[in-house]
Parts: structure tokens; sequence; C-alpha cells
């Protein structure tokens, strides 16, 4: 599955901490087709104390079905905590 992603680090911005995008694909290696695909355009993450971190995106998941794609579209979350 190869990925991609891009961070910009926002400075004095409150608890906003950063703006990321990326792509991941994925490819069948016994179809010879890729399979899925799923562009995240835009994210952003936000600073939930010392410990914690919160990210909310929008992913275009696109998959492909053997004659066509179909695109759906999820707002998705992560809470990230650090226990150090």
């Amino acid at each position: 599955m190869p990925s991609a992603e891009t961070a910009v680090e926002l400075h004095r911005t409150g608890p906003l901490q950063e703006w990321f995008a990326s792509n991941e694909f994925y490819y069948n290696p016994k179809t010879g087709l890729f399979a899925e695909d799923r562009l995240i355009p835009t994210g952003l993450t936000f600073a939930v104390g010392s410990h914690a971190r919160f990210r909310i995106y929008y992913v275009l998941d696109s998959v492909h079905t053997g004659t066509t794609w179909v695109n759906l579209h999820v707002l998705q979350t992560q809470l990230l905590v650090s226990f150090r």
C-alpha cells in the first residue's frame, strides 16, 4: 500500500497544530488493477492537553468494484494519545 502525507505545522494558532493532506492506494496483484484510493485532501490536528491530539479530516474513498469506481465521502476522526 503506497501512501504519502504532507503536513504543515502551524504556529500561534491556539490548539490547532497542523494542516495535512495524504493519499494512499491499494493495488491488487492478482487482478493487476488498483482496488482502492483513499484521498485526504484536507485535515486538521488539534492539541488536547499535553499528551493527546485530535485529528479530523475528509476522506474521498474510491473503491473499484470490477467494472466501475464507487466514491464514498467520509468525515473521519482520530484521537492520538501519548503515554510518555
